[in-house]
């Protein structure tokens, strides 16, 4: 990627590029691992909420934030519930 990217393009972009999806489930099991059932998470620079939506639906309690105000505007929108 070249650029700023933000939101649904980075979203986008990263759905584009098949070892994300592996090297992604790798790291969101690893980090899941270090935290006990129903505990919780704050996903510190945590994009469109990839990572932040895989936690709540393992039933882990989730906070999260990012300094970039595309990626929290996707974030709002798609993980909401």
């Amino acid at each position: 990627m070249s650029g700023h990217v933000s939101g649904a393009a980075y979203v986008a972009a990263m759905d584009r590029d098949p070892t994300n999806h592996e090297y992604r489930r790798a790291f969101q099991s690893l980090a899941a691992s270090l935290v006990p059932a129903g505990g919780r998470i704050f996903d510190f620079g945590s994009g469109p909420g990839i990572d932040a939506r895989h936690y709540a639906e393992s039933g882990l309690r989730v906070g999260a934030f990012d300094i970039d105000a595309g990626m929290r505007e996707y974030f709002l929108a798609h993980c909401a519930g």
